[in-house]
Order: C-alpha cells, then sequence, then structure tokens
C-alpha cells in the first residue's frame, strides 16, 4: 500500500505543499487551514475524548458497540469451543481440527456476498428513494437472528454427537449472523442523532 496507493488525507497533502512555500518565501506563518493549532498532547486528549464523548451520550452507539462487542464474544467462543469438541467428541487429530474452522470460513464468505448484494437494495427501497446510513442496519436486522439459530444448531447437534459436519454447518449460520452485525453499522458510522 505504501508504494502504490496515494495519500488521501488532506492536512497532510496541504502540509507537503505549504512547506515548500514556507521555505521560497520565508514566511513560517504560511499553514495550511486544516493543520491544528493544538499541542500534541491536547491533540491526543481530543482524541481520546471524542470517542467517548460518543459512546456515552449517543444511546444508539453505545447499543450498538455492545452488540458488536457480544457478536465478537460468540466468534471467540466458536474459536475457543471448536478445538475441545471436535478433538475429544469427533476424535480429531491436531492436524485436521482446522477443518472445523471451514464452516465459520464458508459462513463468513457468504454473508459478506448475500450483504453486498442486499444491503444496497435494501437501503434504496427503505423510504421513499432518501438515503441515510441507518438504513444498511436493516440487513442485519435480517442477519443477526442466524446467530441464535447458529448457535442452537451447533450446541444441539454437538451434545446430541450428530455428524461431524453438522456442527460445522451451524457454525456457517453463525458465521453469516456475526458479519451482517460486523458489515452493517461499519456502513452507517455517520449517525444522524449523534452527530
Amino acid at each position: 500500500m505504501l508504494i502504490f496507493m496515494r495519500e488521501t488525507y488532506a492536512a497532510t497533502i496541504l502540509e507537503r505543499r505549504s512547506s515548500p512555500l514556507r521555505k521560497d518565501t520565508g514566511n513560517p506563518s504560511l499553514r495550511p487551514q486544516v493543520h491544528s493549532a493544538l499541542a500534541p498532547k491536547a491533540g491526543f486528549i481530543r482524541a481520546i475524548m471524542r470517542p467517548a464523548k460518543r459512546l456515552v451520550f449517543s444511546p444508539i452507539a453505545l447499543l450498538l458497540s455492545t452488540f458488536t462487542a457480544i457478536a465478537y464474544g460468540y466468534l471467540y467462543l466458536l474459536f475457543t469451543t471448536f478445538p475441545i469438541i471436535f478433538q475429544e467428541q469427533y476424535h480429531f487429530s491436531n492436524g485436521i481440527v482446522g477443518i472445523a474452522y471451514l464452516g465459520i470460513g464458508v459462513g463468513a464468505v457468504t454473508g459478506v456476498v448475500i450483504l453486498g448484494v442486499t444491503s444496497d437494495r435494501l437501503m434504496k427501497k427503505s423510504v421513499d428513494g432518501e438515503i441515510i446510513p441507518e438504513y444498511r442496519l436493516l440487513a442485519m436486522m435480517y442477519g443477526a437472528p442466524c446467530i441464535p439459530i447458529g448457535l442452537f444448531w451447533f450446541g444441539w447437534s454437538a451434545k446430541a454427537e450428530t455428524h461431524w459436519i453438522v456442527p460445522i454447518i451451524g457454525s456457517l449460520f453463525d458465521a453469516i449472523g456475526i458479519v451482517s452485525i460486523y458489515v452493517s453499522p461499519t456502513g452507517s458510522s455517520s449517525f444522524k442523532c449523534c452527530s
């Protein structure tokens, strides 16, 4: 990326342009307007406080952050239980237990494809053609129920000692739901209620 991508941050671009002008003219007061007059310590405090304020004073940001954290917890729970379940119950060897993660991988790819195809359509159909970033949350509303379905499927089939593919299929549904939770709020990061 460092080689092939160009800089897009306005402050950096303007600073690069104004630096030669300061040298040529000898005028040290030539600074870009986007240049922050804050000291580094004040800038750091501002950078820490801004997201904290958004989290505390915006209920929707707090709820979506909590929901995303819970979804991450479910994903981590699956990652940590796979070796235990598939080695002890299904007698997979250390080398083969990695196959159990294919359900999550296939589910994540499936979820991204489904969201890529349906997210824009859902958003455009919502209200009179008006496009608001929060409408991306509709995809999350439809995808999130896949998590309890997948967790129930995974837990029940592992407890019942069904064929090893059945819990892996359950984890596929979990991954679809988790991806819908991860992708939908990031597309709607500029909440009108919080701005």
